[in-house]
This record gives C-alpha cells, structure tokens and sequence, in this order.
C-alpha cells in the first residue's frame, strides 16, 4: 500500500516538474517571438552555442535552473517573475481591508516612493521586516490595497 502511495506522490512530482519546464520553455519561445530574435541571435546575446539553445528549447532539456532562465529573459528583454498557484488564488481572493504585501518585487533603485511605503505600512509589518532593510534596494514593493482590487 504504502510504495502505491509513493508511486503516485513520484508520478505527481514528475507531472509537475515536466509542467514546469515546458512552461519555462514556452516562456522562453514566446519572448523570442515578440522581439523577433532566432535561436542563433539568442545564443550570440547568452555568449553560448545554438546548439546550447536548441538542447535547453527541447524535449529533453538538462541543466533549465530559475537562473539560466532569469538571464535568458534578461538577454530577451524581459524579466522573470516568479509566483505559485496558491499565491495567486490568495492575492486574487483578497477581498478584505488587509494589504497584500510583498505582491511584486520589481527590480529598480530605491526611490522616494519606496521610502514613502515604508513608512505608510510600518505599522503593517508585525515583523518588521521593512524597516530591518530586508526589502529594500534593490528591490520596491509595490503595495496593493486589496480594498480597491479588482
């Protein structure tokens, strides 16, 4: 009974990693086509062969990590953002007067309008996160009040 039941938490686990890669890899074909860039002119902005490319693009790619992917959609002008099925039901069924915190971490310098958040949610962060420097520079945090959400 019980290698019955990790079978299948093994097939599930695999299903789910499969998935992932061929989203990462759609991802990476669709940037491609939005800027018009072949596997040869992506493979000269990564400083690495076509054959690289085609190998990571096909049905068996070795080696596809959340950072070979963040920096070939930097070379494609494009930024990878990275969530989960479960934070996007939640910030998505965020209909009360509670903030959602930490929705987006988008990668600029800090600036005066950060330094404003900081200080206008202070009193929303039990942890104090924020103001321990965690959050900050590189990163700002775009708050959303879930109030006025759609």
């Amino acid at each position: 009974m019980m290698d019955i039941l990790f079978r299948k938490t093994d097939e599930h686990v695999l299903e789910a990693e499969e998935a992932a890669v061929a989203r990462a890899q759609g991802l990476i074909e669709w940037a491609m086509e939005r800027i018009d860039v072949t596997n040869k002119e992506l493979a000269r902005r990564l400083n690495v062969s076509q054959a690289a490319i085609s190998q990571m693009l096909g049905l068996s790619p070795k080696n596809l990590s959340v950072k070979k992917l963040a920096r070939v959609l930097l070379a494609l002008d494009d930024r990878l953002v990275i969530t989960s099925e479960k934070r996007e039901a939640y910030l998505a069924d965020c209909n009360s007067e509670r903030i959602r915190k930490f929705a987006k971490a988008i990668p600029v310098r800090e600036t005066e309008a950060f330094s404003q958040a900081l200080e206008s949610y202070a009193n929303d962060d039990p942890k104090n996160v924020l103001n321990r420097g965690l959050y900050r520079s590189p990163c700002i945090i775009e708050w959303i009040d879930c109030s006025k959400a759609a």
